[in-house]
């Protein structure tokens, strides 16, 4: 296998949360997913509208907390 760069990889994750976001807009996987994609390069202020939404969709979710605090600190 061979191996896969950074922007690659968040270009791709990017595409599927996108994909899930439009499938179903009232999922938090998808906006999590987005979330996470924009924390994989840094790009906290991309982050925070997905991470926004996750929490609104599931606010006792780890995982939307856990980007939350993520993208505040």
């Amino acid at each position: 296998a061979g191996r896969v760069d950074l922007d690659t990889a968040a270009r791709a994750a990017t595409a599927a949360a996108d994909a899930a976001i439009a499938a179903n807009p009232d999922l938090a996987e998808g906006h999590l997913a987005r979330g996470f994609a924009a924390t994989m390069q840094w790009r906290s202020i991309d982050a925070m509208g997905p991470a926004q939404r996750a929490l609104e969709l599931a606010p006792n979710d780890y995982r939307a907390l856990a980007l939350m605090a993520n993208v505040l600190s």
